[in-house]
């Protein structure tokens, strides 16, 4: 918006857990991404570069990929896309 907000609730939020604080990034705004409606939801581990793909479905989140570093993530928000989480984090 002009305000440099964001309105309306996004179709996909990707979140980095936080090593210092994983409760708050894995259940505390999980939550509140669901009652929000948010379709899809990524948390990426900080550490391990791990990545968990939820997908809301029937009014709860379902997981929809996992991911470790090395390999390639195939997201199901984004068909046929093929994501080498190793070059990606290496530029």
């Amino acid at each position: 918006g002009e305000d440099g907000k964001v309105h309306g609730v996004p179709n996909l939020v990707v979140e980095i857990v936080s090593p210092g604080n994983p409760t708050r990034d894995r259940v505390t705004k999980f939550r509140a991404y669901h009652d929000e409606g948010v379709e899809w939801l990524w948390l990426i581990d900080s550490e391990s570069l791990d990545v968990e793909e939820y997908q809301l479905l029937e009014g709860r989140y379902v997981s929809a990929a996992r991911c470790a570093r090395g390999q390639t993530f195939h997201p199901g928000v984004f068909p046929g896309c093929a994501i080498d989480l190793d070059a990606l984090m290496s530029e």
